[in-house]
């Protein structure tokens, strides 16, 4: 996802102007032409110039979740995980921040399986 790509140039439909054809196409003895904003024609549209793009992967859900699943498995294996069932401390910040230190915990995830509507 850290690529990215800045840079755009106008296509044909973006290029400010009109589309309708300069002259007829029979009788005149010119060759025959369409839109001013042809790429061939100066002022017109970049052919086949930079466009923004979006080259971000997504990742399927069921993937994802057996990769959660899978992933706190082993912490659980490994003794690094913890469940708590209730924290019950204020929710603010500096509590929760003080609750987990005196549990030496450098980091938590919080899990809650109440919806709220």
């Amino acid at each position: 996802n850290r690529r990215q790509i800045h840079r755009a140039s106008k296509r044909r439909g973006d290029v400010r102007g009109s589309t309708r054809k300069l002259y007829k196409q029979k009788g005149t003895g010119r060759a025959r032409v369409g839109s001013a904003r042809a790429p061939i024609r100066r002022g017109g549209g970049k052919a086949h110039g930079p466009t923004r793009r979006d080259f971000a992967t997504s990742f399927n859900r069921r993937q994802r979740k057996m990769a959660l699943r899978v992933v706190l498995s082993q912490k659980l294996r490994e003794g690094r995980l913890t469940v708590v069932p209730s924290l019950n401390v204020e929710p603010r910040t500096r509590v929760v921040a003080a609750a987990l230190r005196k549990r030496d915990m450098a980091s938590a995830l919080f899990v809650d399986d109440v919806i709220e509507e």
